[in-house]
């Protein structure tokens, strides 16, 4: 099966709009015909599957699609020039009003602190007996400062999270 994952291919508006109905309000695509190859799957079933845990994935003609870029086709009529950011970054919550464009520096602006992260905030990591606020913009770490609380590095941080990244930041 090929993959089309993070690139558009020959399919159209027209012909995703032909085979799926998609509900803007909820995000969710669903069947407008049965596919041939797959009898489980009928006219008004929901469609796609979650791939890796994180992203809504269609198949279309032995392709997969990520549902959020196919979203963006569907009401748009033309594929994303850059990448679709999830504003609540929940990746399978493909409601219209919750995507966006971004390129990859604002899209990683929004992320969620990783999982890595022990101090409990993004932006924040202990320093021997302080906490030390450092933020990443166009791919260069800013040192922000060193703060006697964590909640003060964190407050430094979001400080200058809007300051670079707007509508973007994420806490």
């Amino acid at each position: 099966m090929s993959s089309a994952l993070d690139k558009s291919t020959g399919l159209t508006a027209r012909e995703l709009r032909k085979k799926f109905h998609y509900n803007p309000e909820t995000g969710v695509f669903t069947y407008k015909f049965t596919p041939r190859c797959q009898s489980k799957v009928k006219e008004g079933d929901i469609a796609g599957y979650v791939r890796g845990g994180k992203y809504l994935v269609i198949s279309i003609d032995g392709i997969k699609y990520y549902a959020h870029r196919l979203a963006w086709l569907y009401v748009y009529g033309g594929w994303p020039v850059n990448l679709i950011d999830h504003e609540d970054t929940n990746k399978l919550n493909n409601s219209l009003r919750n995507l966006r464009p971004a390129t990859q520096s604002t899209n990683k602006a929004n992320a969620p602190k990783p999982k890595s992260n022990t101090s409990g905030f993004k932006g924040v990591v202990k320093c021997k007996n302080r906490w030390k606020a450092q933020i990443t913009y166009q791919q260069q770490v800013m040192y922000l400062g060193l703060f006697e609380t964590k909640e003060k590095a964190h407050a430094a941080y979001l400080e200058k999270a809007r300051e670079l990244h707007g509508e973007f930041a994420h806490a």
